[in-house]
């Protein structure tokens, strides 16, 4: 490595050489991979060195504890560093708020960024090792990000390390929603906050309403203890400042432009996630009466105005006049994501629903 280190090409086809000895030969490079991984995230955190070579050397450091986690799961020093190298990553990436269109779930995309490959990072540490040996350490960190107000970068990339910590999480990330919530839920509706930072706060929010929202789920062969009736579950404790909070953001954009529809729809996305969950009219004690009644009117106005809005976008591309794709697919985004929003709470509130029907009906109709 020595030797190497300075040529670029040499360095990057070893640094393959040595990810592919740590998959089929894990227990040989057991013995040395403490220093290993010291060496690797050198590199990964020298900004002197090619955006490939140090995302190659966090490779080196992330398939480590994929391959191996008994050896380094009681490592701290070490998950802090990685941890703390994929920040360090995530942050000199230049995220580029023109991009927020593009599909980040392409599985080019996710190796095309120094961001992409640090929340990558986080992903599969929190993966291997356990959310007891990373929550402790991520936590404060994220709070140290999230605490730079102004400084957009960095709570947009404590909002990703949070994102990436979530589908790994348990016990321990469910008693801590609480005071996730209290932070990331003010990013949604603040207008001042940059788009990217609003649209990582969806990220989060909709990762914890997919994993955690009838968290703790019943086991099998738990089924007979299980006192469901008084199980803290997400939607019973937080579930109210949730709801206000989409509520907020439901509400019709005020402008033709694209990244107001863009929250919008993800808005619409994360009420979804919220309703899924509730079997037929399990929901209606939460989301029945006057708060039905405020949500379903605003994804109501929200299919009207996006079928309106795409009518006049259609009208100004037939006269050649500048009506941008991203508008138009965001804009049916937002009008689908409604739709099927509308069609999901339904469902939650049961037979509370026909009091809606013959509202509802004549909208879907004309879409």
């Amino acid at each position: 490595l020595e030797h190497i280190v300075r040529d670029d090409r040499l360095l990057l086809k070893w640094l393959e050489a040595v990810i592919e000895l740590t998959e089929f030969a894990p227990k040989i490079m057991a013995e040395v991979v403490p220093r290993l991984l010291g060496s690797m995230l050198q590199v990964a955190n020298d900004e002197s060195f090619s955006e490939d070579a140090r995302k190659q050397s966090l490779e080196v450091c992330i398939t480590a504890f994929r391959e191996m986690p008994v050896v380094l799961k009681t490592n701290e020093q070490l998950i802090r560093e990685t941890v703390r190298c994929c920040i360090v990553l995530m942050l000199a990436s230049e995220e580029d708020p023109d991009d927020i269109f593009e599909d980040r779930d392409d599985e080019g995309a996710q190796e095309a960024s120094l961001l992409d490959a640090g929340g990558r990072g986080v992903l599969y540490i929190c993966e291997s090792i356990g959310e007891d040996r990373c929550i402790p350490i991520i936590f404060p960190m994220v709070t140290e990000l999230l605490s730079a107000a102004g400084d957009w970068r960095k709570e947009s990339v404590g909002l990703l390390t949070l994102a990436r910590t979530v589908y790994n999480g348990d016990k321990l990330f469910f008693e801590n929603l609480g005071p996730i919530l209290s932070q990331v839920l003010p990013y949604l509706a603040n207008e001042n906050t940059h788009i990217c930072v609003r649209l990582r706060a969806f990220e989060v929010l909709s990762g914890i309403l997919v994993a955690f929202l009838d968290y703790p789920r019943i086991e099998e062969d738990d089924e007979e203890e299980f006192d469901e009736e008084n199980v803290e579950t997400l939607a019973k404790v937080h579930g109210q400042e949730v709801l206000v909070a989409l509520s907020t953001m439901l509400s019709e954009p005020t402008s033709q432009d694209p990244k107001q529809w863009l929250l919008k729809a993800k808005a619409a996305q994360c009420m979804i996630y919220f309703c899924h969950h509730f079997t037929k009219g399990e929901g209606e004690a939460l989301l029945g009466g006057n708060t039905a009644r405020e949500l379903l009117g605003k994804l109501h106005r929200l299919i009207e105005l996006s079928g309106q809005m795409q009518q006049h976008q259609l009208r100004q591309q037939h006269h050649s006049m500048s009506t941008s794709f991203e508008g138009l697919n965001v804009v049916s985004d937002t009008q689908q994501a409604a739709l099927s929003a509308v069609g999901y709470y339904a469902n939650a509130i049961g037979q509370g629903f026909s009091d809606f029907y013959d509202t509802f009906m004549p909208i879907a109709q004309n879409v």
